[in-house]
């Protein structure tokens, strides 16, 4: 056969025998010319049927291929490997599955001292994402993973939703953790639940489960599984717990009783305060209690006493002092407790007449909620002198 072009000349020199020219084949077969120049004409030949005919292929590299050229493994027939040739190694770099009509770039190089896989690598860098590709990151033999970022790095987790399969543990606690049940989870710290939450609500340690937190004022609601907000708590306090309400003092230079209305449910104390009081006669001073009917003005169980002068009793009103005197001035506390219901009981420590204690008690049953109170006397005498305020307690 007539070797015309590049792709027909043969790579073994001595093959070569003619060549096409104009379109008649020319023989130059050993000894139709010199030999020298036969030879020379087939080393060209065959040079250039290395250049530029078929690509360098076999199951084995091709003796003649020189450093930096590129031959393909045909060791499998559908699945050939293309492999660089550095001069004494070949590197393989990329396999073409002639079935799948793909192209696979190699990760593994033979000979020398490349890299077989990452392991060997240790410094590996990620030049894009890491795609699993439907796979785990996993250990073998239990061992542990350990994601660290150096220094201050933080490690992000930008799921919309991160799962475990059971507990978080501290790393330098393993008593501390966060354990996970069905519709449940447990904070741990000592090997002890401290708090666990779940869907009936949360427990701090091993007390009532709570639901909710209200803000109820009133605390109507009145539940066994709902904390109550700081402003509610201090809400009904003060409208309940206990807080004192002052009232305006009255002077009493003049009039012949003064009052205290309005006073709201659920009083239970009342501090009547009387500072200075004097009358212009030898009445003695009462204290009256009322409802909304208005005040009442028997059925009182009252006596008084003064150190000095003796004792002396009322059904009237509640007596804070026995036996008055014009000029006298009364000072001191007299105390209102709601015994049960609308029952009341009184006592009082006042410094009277003749520079001596006045001092006694007493108890009265009113037909409704106490709303009023008022200072008043046993006659008609008059204030001169000095003022009363009050202070209450509601709850």
């Amino acid at each position: 056969m007539a070797q015309e072009i590049f792709s027909d000349w043969d790579a073994t020199a001595s093959n070569n025998t003619t060549v096409t020219g104009d379109g008649a084949a020319i023989d130059i077969d050993e000894g139709c010319l010199p030999g020298n120049v036969n030879n020379a004409m087939r080393a060209i030949m065959s040079a250039a049927h290395l250049a530029f005919g078929d690509f360098p292929r076999g199951t084995a590299r091709p003796a003649y291929l020189t450093a930096g050229k590129m031959w393909l493994n045909t060791t499998a027939a559908t699945a050939p490997i293309l492999t660089w040739y550095d001069g004494t190694d070949d590197i393989q770099f990329a396999t073409i599955n002639y079935t799948a009509n793909t192209i696979a770039l190699s990760g593994v190089v033979t000979g020398g001292s490349g890299l077989s896989d990452v392991v060997s690598d240790t410094t590996p860098q990620l030049g894009g994402n890491l795609d699993v590709n439907g796979n785990e990151i996993t250990s073998a033999s239990n061992a542990d993973v350990t994601i660290n970022p150096n220094g201050t790095g933080t490690i992000i987790l930008g799921a919309a939703t991160v799962t475990v399969e059971d507990d978080i543990t501290h790393a330098g606690d393993t008593n501390n953790k966060i354990v996970f049940g069905t519709d449940t989870q447990s904070f741990q710290t000592g090997g002890t639940a401290r708090a666990n939450l779940s869907d009936t609500g949360l427990q701090v340690g091993t007390g009532a489960r709570v639901t909710t937190i209200l803000d109820d004022d009133t605390m109507a609601a009145d539940s066994a599984t709902a904390l109550a907000t700081q402003q509610s708590i201090k809400a009904y306090v003060d409208a309940n717990g206990g807080s004192w309400t002052r009232g305006t003092a009255l002077a009493t230079t003049s009039g012949t009783a003064w009052s205290f209305t309005g006073l709201p449910a659920g009083v239970d104390e009342i501090i009547l305060m009387p500072a200075g009081v004097s009358l212009s006669g030898t009445d003695e001073l009462l204290v009256q209690i009322g409802d909304s009917g208005g005040y009442e003005i028997s059925s009182y169980e009252s006596s008084a006493r003064n150190e000095s002068i003796g004792g002396a009793n009322s059904t009237t009103g509640f007596l804070i002092n026995a036996g008055g005197a014009a000029a006298t001035t009364y000072s001191g506390v007299v105390i209102l407790t709601r015994q049960d219901g609308n029952v009341w009981t009184l006592s009082f420590d006042l410094h009277g007449r003749a520079n001596t204690p006045e001092y006694g008690g007493g108890i009265k049953t009113l037909d409704d909620e106490l709303d009023r109170i008022q200072l008043t006397t046993t006659g008609t005498d008059t204030g001169d002198a000095g003022s009363v305020n009050i202070m209450y307690r509601v709850g």
